[in-house]
């Protein structure tokens, strides 16, 4: 990721900014790509650690046993084998091919969802068949929760006078937990290594940009693969020791009036064949928030939840 978007610090190590440096920087990273580095210290590895254990133990198990735990519809928390979606597909432009990864997902539990036991709700009854699991999911949608709110307290402040309420949002928030699996047995990067036009198809995870105001991703293990797209082109965004990647979605750009972007980006090939973890918190305001772009009226106004599921329709079409 080019060294113009830099690092943030979000929480209690990210208010000390007087004179706005960070703030403007921020401002102008969102504007340019929507994607940078935040760490946060309050988010604790050893928590991060042991959730990537028993997530990978769960991911290496037979799959007649993870498909005990199937998602329902496009919705529903859940597992989803590899091949359940496609993602390139969201905006509704490409007939594009299945991802490669397998899923499973958690959330703060939404109207139409299917099952749950408790907070971060979950696919009926996976408190029963991976305990384990669902201790460290919990503690680990707790762990980000508190790091997505930080971070929308910064996002708030370098939008300024244009911030449509980010920080707000995360009050009744409705934000998933999910973890995408590459299991490494079909690793072969689909376009040379280095810069490339931009393709709706490519690697293992097709193009797409995300759906809510943000997200923050953590690959557990340090393994590349993440490709953004800036300036025309993919630029590889590698992981970082102690840093998560915040990606902004369509509905905060929608909310700005377009001042800031959402970018695309895809997972091509990890540089090492092998298994690959990539651990997504995706912010969503409750549903039932209504959105109006900056500038608009009540015609260009939407619910969030309205927003999110159309495109979440078009990936498991």
């Amino acid at each position: 990721m080019p060294a113009t978007l830099g690092t943030f610090e979000v929480g209690a190590a990210g208010r000390g900014d007087p004179a706005g440096a960070a703030r403007a920087r921020l401002d102008t990273a969102m504007a340019e790509v929507g994607a940078c580095y935040v760490r946060d210290p309050a988010l604790s590895p050893a928590l991060l650690a042991g959730f990537a254990e028993a997530t990978a133990a769960f991911f290496r198990q037979p799959a007649g046993d993870k498909l005990a735990l199937s998602a329902r519809g496009p919705g529903t928390f859940g597992y989803r084998p590899a091949g359940s979606g496609a993602y390139a597909a969201a905006a509704g432009t490409v007939a594009a091919s299945r991802d490669r990864c397998e899923l499973f997902k958690v959330g703060a539990g939404t109207p139409g969802d299917s099952g749950g036991d408790g907070a971060a709700g979950g696919p009926a009854g996976w408190g029963a068949a991976a305990p384990a699991m669902r201790s460290a999911w919990l503690a680990a949608y707790a762990a980000f929760e508190q790091t997505a709110a930080a971070a929308a307290d910064l996002l708030a402040a370098a939008a300024g006078p244009a911030d449509p309420g980010v920080a707000r949002w995360m009050g009744g928030h409705a934000s998933n937990l999910a973890v995408n699996w590459y299991p490494g047995d079909d690793a072969e990067p689909s376009e040379p290594s280095g810069p490339s036009q931009p393709s709706d198809e490519g690697g293992l995870r097709g193009a797409h940009t995300d759906f809510g105001p943000f997200t923050l991703l953590h690959h557990p293990g340090g393994v590349d693969g993440l490709d953004i797209e800036v300036d025309g082109h993919w630029v590889a965004a590698p992981p970082r020791p102690g840093h998560l990647i915040l990606l902004l979605g369509d509905l905060l750009p929608f909310a700005t009036g377009r001042r800031w972007r959402a970018p695309r980006h895809r997972v091509s090939a990890p540089s090492a064949s092998g298994e690959r973890m990539s651990v997504v918190f995706f912010v969503f305001p409750d549903p039932t928030t209504i959105v109006t772009p900056a500038g608009g009226g009540p015609a260009e106004a939407v619910a969030a939840g309205a927003f999110v599921a159309e495109r979440l329709d078009r990936v498991y079409t």
